[in-house]
């Protein structure tokens, strides 16, 4: 017989769209019984990349992650709304809409004073590089600043 805790882990990234959203449901209970709670920013984001992924439609996915923006600056959680910002900018680029996608990254980065070493803070600036070059339709090397301009 083997210990629960040697069981593997489980590998969010492997599973099927709808198995996102049937294992993030534990979560949803208990986010809601403690008010809210620190994660609730993060179960609205992961819901709309899991509706992304084919689990539903593109508009239900922008709008869980609007709601994890919402939930996030309501919270003050600079860095779930860090995170809910590059997951909305990526969708918004796919579709066409570089500028919006652009604007709202940028102005979450911006509000950033440290921790520009993190992998989401530099997945945000290669991100807004690569808005700003699809903008003005240079293909030319990404630049590598702490901060971006006002």
């Amino acid at each position: 017989m083997r210990c629960w805790r040697c069981r593997p882990t489980y590998n969010w990234r492997s599973a099927s769209p709808k198995r996102r959203l049937r294992r993030s449901l534990p979560g949803w209970g208990l986010s809601k019984g403690w008010g809210g709670g620190p994660l609730e920013a993060e179960l609205h984001r992961l819901k709309g990349q899991a509706l992304l992924a084919g689990a539903g439609t593109v508009s239900e996915a922008e709008s869980a992650i609007q709601r994890s923006i919402e939930v996030a600056r309501r919270q003050n959680a600079l860095s779930w709304e860090l995170r809910a910002a590059t997951s909305l900018a990526q969708l918004w680029h796919q579709n066409g809409r570089t500028d919006k996608a652009e604007k709202l990254l940028s102005s979450v980065f911006n509000r950033f004073s440290e921790g520009f070493e993190t992998a989401d803070l530099m997945t945000a600036r290669a991100l807004i590089d690569n808005f700003r070059n699809s903008l003005s339709g240079d293909r030319g090397p990404l630049r590598r600043t702490r901060r971006l301009p006002q």
